[in-house]
């Protein structure tokens, strides 16, 4: 499996679990019907596969690259109310209207973000080419407390798990994997994949 369709998984089981301020709309709001749910989920998701095919007709298949997906895009979920929704970086009513030619559809749902899809795809590639280099000794204090990483689309950052968060270790992952904004950290165990 790879690290595509583990992220992929991961946006979609968070989307449909509870988020906090989603999940307060929805509690004030009056229940849909079955039918109605069903059908929201049927056209997201038909919505989401129609968006993915136009950053890249094999997505199924592979990650694509991270310049497969545009500039202004920072990720799309489907929110409690079964809607989709993408994330935009920068003129929300210009893409807006670029994501309705593509999806041809309005029936969807937009909102800003800071960083771009793209970016948090390039981060985790650093972090991946950083993982794999085989000249990085073993005692390295990032290798030793690198516990997982991944784009979170509804946190708009790549969030990096370590086993111990300390300034040495955030020092070092800034110095030699990456020292961007649009990373965060967190301190727990390794990342269960399977």
């Amino acid at each position: 499996m790879n690290n595509f369709y583990i992220l992929l998984i991961c946006a979609l089981l968070l989307s449909l679990s509870s988020c906090g301020k989603q999940s307060k709309a929805k509690e004030s709001s009056q229940p849909q019907t079955d039918i109605t749910q069903t059908d929201n989920v049927n056209e997201s998701t038909l919505l989401f596969e129609k968006l993915m095919d136009s950053f890249s007709s094999n997505w199924r298949d592979e990650e694509p690259a991270s310049d497969a997906y545009p500039e202004y895009f920072g990720g799309v979920f489907i929110d409690n109310d079964n809607i989709l929704v993408v994330a935009v970086v920068g003129d929300e009513a210009k893409h807006r209207k670029e994501l309705a030619t593509i999806l041809e559809s309005d029936n969807f749902k937009t909102e800003l973000c800071t960083y771009s899809y793209r970016e948090m795809m390039e981060i985790m590639n650093e972090i991946d080419e950083f993982l794999s280099n085989p000249s990085i000794p073993e005692g390295h204090p990032v290798i030793q407390n690198f516990g997982g990483a991944m784009a979170d689309v509804f946190e708009n950052r790549v969030v990096v798990n370590l086993l111990e968060v300390n300034d040495e270790v955030i020092s070092a992952f800034k110095k030699d994997v990456s020292d961007s904004d649009a990373v965060s950290f967190v301190e727990g165990t390794l990342m269960d994949i399977n």
